[in-house]
């Protein structure tokens, strides 16, 4: 495999993973969490003694998927250093 097919094996790795990672966290958000709870997507849009009415923010979401894009460009960079110190340095 040359270095060609590496570095776009893990761009489509780092990808993959990033993406994995921002699905989980939005349904765990979405589904598991509270709207009291930091890392939720949930508002409350409205409430009253008897209702409440809950609803996804997509400011957060917009956000969680910056976090992540950023989070995956950073792990593609440090890969890309650990790749470049190992073939720079002799066996």
């Amino acid at each position: 495999m040359n270095r060609i097919e590496r570095r776009w094996n893990k761009k489509v790795g780092v990808f993959v993973f990033a993406w994995l990672s921002f699905l989980i966290w939005l349904s765990c958000s979405s589904f598991f969490s509270s709207p009291h709870d930091w890392w939720t997507v949930l508002y409350v849009k409205e409430a009253s003694d008897e209702t409440i009415i809950i609803t996804t923010s997509y400011t957060k979401v917009l956000l969680g998927g910056g976090v992540f894009t950023i989070l995956g460009i950073l792990l593609y960079l440090v890969l890309k250093i650990i790749d470049a110190y190992k073939i720079t340095t002799p066996n």
